[in-house]
């Protein structure tokens, strides 16, 4: 058993002492530095690390009350506070404020050049809860928050409570707050908010046998935003990918297209072969040094409405998404009976599990580059174009 109480107040006021560390017991020390200079000391364990904390000057505070300090700072670490915290509070943060600094902290690896200002929005759905330090809020307060929106706009309510779980997450690795999170939805928010209707929502696509007409009517569009669509369907990639294509990332003499990883979805580098269509878009427009591949103006690149906006006018607003285009991909390669493996990795899909993955290093290029050389013949109507060739030489025989 640790012995305490081993010093004496005759001891710690007699006027020449070694300077070293003398322990009292309950984590309380007397350090003398000097013949003058000795003081208080409480050390204690936190996350791993010793700290070590002044309670003044031994001249000044006599051992009784060091030992009544070091007892209420026992407590404390007992009850999982840090005592240095509670004794010098530090200003705790509002909401609002943690929510504009994980933006600027986290934007850098957002894909889409619209999420800070979605994530920003978030103050406008979340009234008093914006105003409030990150430390006090409570399950009741972020149900309070939400439940106006909950059943009126559950896609944005349901975004909104996951952009608060993710902030008060944030405010607890800076050590504004302690606790479990109120805004998660397993075992907290469940209780008190009615569970959203999962609907099996999936990308509107065109059959793929109508891809071809949709491609030919893009090339009756004047505009600059139809050749990014078109560059967009052969890729088979994202809109934002493509929009985002900056010349640097384009290597013409290789005819492939190198996609960094922060631009990915699945946020690692991607490799997407070239089809002769594709390169044909790429010398009808550049190429150039560097810059934005696809612009709406000298340096700025189209937006996601650009596209959407292009397919609302030539009619088909109910009939397709441009993510869409990728659906069309996949079940005309099923159809065509080409391999998936490599279908899948035209799409950035992962399809292998750990294990293999890990002894496949090939990301397949040669194999995609022939797919989507095919793709593009079946989007430009060349199949199709083969076909009736062939009836018309059947039917002279």
């Amino acid at each position: 058993m640790r012995k305490i109480n081993r010093l004496s107040s005759q001891f710690v006021r007699q006027k020449s002492i070694e300077p070293r560390k003398y322990p009292d017991g309950n984590n309380l020390y007397l350090v003398v530095s000097s013949e003058t200079a000795r003081s208080w000391v409480f050390r204690y364990s936190l996350n791993g690390s010793e700290r070590e904390m002044g309670l003044g000057s031994a001249w000044d505070v006599d051992l009784s009350d060091a030992r009544q300090k070091a007892t209420e700072y026992r407590r404390l670490r007992a009850a999982g506070i840090d005592p240095q915290i509670h004794v010098h509070p530090t200003k705790v943060p509002k909401f609002d404020e943690v929510l504009t600094e994980y933006v600027k902290v986290f934007s850098s690896r957002w894909t889409n050049s619209k999420s800070p200002h979605q994530w920003l929005k978030t103050l406008d759905y979340i009234g008093p809860l914006r105003s409030m330090p990150v430390d006090q809020i409570k399950t009741a307060d972020v149900r309070s928050a939400l439940y106006p929106i909950w059943t009126k706009i559950p896609e944005v309510a349901s975004r909104t409570r996951g952009r608060i779980e993710a902030v008060l997450d944030y405010a607890k690795s800076l050590g504004h707050r302690e606790g479990d999170n109120p805004a998660r939805w397993k075992g907290c928010l469940e209780y008190v908010l009615p569970p959203h209707k999962k609907e099996e929502r999936h990308h509107r696509a065109l059959p793929y046998g109508e891809v071809a007409e949709f491609y030919r009517l893009l090339g009756e569009r004047p505009a600059d935003a139809a050749l990014a669509y078109k560059f967009c369907i052969l890729t088979c990639t994202r809109t934002v990918e493509v929009i985002g294509a900056r010349w640097e990332e384009i290597d013409l003499a290789a005819r492939v297209w190198n996609i960094p990883d922060h631009r990915m979805k699945a946020r690692r580098a991607f490799r997407v072969p070239l089809s002769s269509a594709a390169v044909a878009i790429l010398r009808a427009i550049g190429p150039q040094p560097e810059g934005v591949v696809f612009e709406r103006e000298p340096g700025k690149p189209f937006s996601n409405n650009a596209l959407l906006a292009l397919r609302d006018r030539m009619g088909f607003k109910d009939k397709c998404t441009t993510h869409g285009f990728r659906s069309s991909f996949r079940e005309w390669a099923q159809h065509k009976r080409l391999d998936r493996i490599s279908s899948e990795m035209c799409l950035d899909h992962k399809v292998l599990g750990k294990t293999e993955s890990a002894y496949m290093r090939d990301d397949l290029l040669e194999q995609r580059r022939e797919i989507l050389e095919q793709w593009a013949d079946h989007v430009n109507g060349v199949a199709g174009q083969v076909l009736i060739m062939q009836r018309q030489n059947n039917d002279r025989v």
